[in-house]
């Protein structure tokens, strides 16, 4: 992984935390999958890694440019039954990204505060993947999505 990978996750860890830290309904955002403890919380961000690529900057053939999405997963589990817990479930789900996106495309910065890191640019990414789930404990709703960065390689 490049040091402007893990300058932007790191970065945007801590803008997702900042998001949420005042929610009347605590949002848990974590650095990595889910695991066993974390897979108990009812609102989960999961900041869950990059994939990318390099290649010769066309500004500066000293160095690399890179480009990569960080892949995210916004996950609401409600004890909630039937076709209105479902609903609940996925628009708490939509809502929570909508939000996390919008502070992701109004960072003051553009760069998620990781210019030090090499990052130049990041962006809400155009792809996205809604999902649900039924069970006799309750109903889930996720959105993954992810966040395009541009960055020169150090």
């Amino acid at each position: 992984m490049s040091v402007a990978a893990d300058g932007a996750i790191t970065a945007l860890v801590a803008l997702l935390k900042a998001l949420h830290v005042t929610d009347a309904d605590q949002v848990f955002v974590i650095d990595g999958p889910p695991d066993a403890e974390t897979m108990k919380l009812d609102r989960i961000v999961s900041v869950l890694g990059a994939k990318g690529t390099s290649g010769p900057d066309a500004l500066d053939l000293g160095t690399a440019g890179e480009q990569f999405v960080i892949e995210v997963a916004t996950s609401v589990d409600l004890a909630a039954k039937g076709d209105e817990g479902i609903a609940l479930a996925r628009s708490t789900a939509v809502g929570l990204w909508a939000r996390q996106e919008q502070a992701v495309r109004e960072h003051v910065t553009g760069d998620l505060g990781a210019s030090a890191s090499g990052v130049l640019g990041a962006q809400p990414a155009s792809d996205w993947d809604l999902g649900q789930k039924a069970s006799d404990k309750g109903r889930s709703a996720w959105v993954r999505w992810g966040v395009l960065v541009t960055a020169q390689r150090q």
